[in-house]
């Protein structure tokens, strides 16, 4: 799960459209639902700590996920983040 979220802390977001075949994110399994075969995972970061994730995930088909997609995910998570702040 580690490199997962090094991952994200770093690219602010990742997309894979099949869970199975993704080495790293068979090691994290723990990070999404069980039948999860494609996900976005957004990272919702406060100063240079990871506060949490925003999930988006396909159960039963494989999803290839749109750049659009991907954007929107990762605003929720900016979004979640300046509440986060505002709140503090």
């Amino acid at each position: 799960e580690l490199l997962v979220l090094h991952m994200i802390s770093q690219q602010g977001h990742l997309a894979r459209s099949n869970v199975a075949k993704d080495a790293i994110l068979q090691t994290s399994r723990s990070l999404f639902a069980e039948g999860t075969r494609s996900v976005i995972l957004a990272g919702v970061s406060s100063a240079s700590s990871l506060l949490g994730l925003v999930v988006c995930q396909s159960i039963g088909e494989l999803r290839d996920w749109s750049p659009e997609e991907s954007s929107f995910v990762t605003s929720v998570a900016s979004t979640l983040a300046l509440t986060v702040e505002t709140t503090r």
